[in-house]
């Protein structure tokens, strides 16, 4: 990572720039790829977390977050999660563009699936949930 003339460095304005083509095509509060997550993560390790989320205008609270999270994965002592999906995320209308699915277990196994136009979210979730718990340990 080298400086610029205002001391930040390259990445941290590549990172920026992400960020800010992210918030133009998906809108002001879009949610950002896991991939420009884990750049803003590398930013924080190298500047801190404050530091980093002031500079590329992201929450303190999720990026903090997000590099405790990435600790904990390196240490292997990461817990669970449980996400609840409101019911009606779940039985609203069918999605109207592709929509991707991927559900992880804890251990890093992965199960995505792709909705065509039309396809309800609900049958979705419930696939990627029984195929995560029918797997063979």
């Amino acid at each position: 990572m080298a400086e610029n003339a205002g001391g930040l460095t390259v990445e941290v304005s590549v990172v920026r720039e992400r960020i800010a083509h992210c918030r133009r095509v998906g809108g002001e509060r879009c949610m950002l790829p896991l991939e420009v997550w884990a750049d803003a993560v590398a930013v924080a390790q190298a500047c801190g977390a404050y530091r980093a989320a002031r500079e590329l205008g992201v929450s303190y609270d999720s990026l903090h977050r997000r590099l405790r999270e990435q600790a904990a994965a390196a240490r292997g002592d990461g817990e669970g999660g449980f996400v609840e999906w409101p019911a009606a995320a779940l039985v609203a209308a069918p999605v109207a563009s592709e929509t991707v699915v991927e559900v992880a277990a804890g251990d890093g196994m992965r199960v995505t699936i792709r909705l065509g136009p039309g396809q309800p979210l609900d049958a979705a979730m419930t696939a990627a949930v029984t195929a995560l718990r029918a797997r063979q340990p």
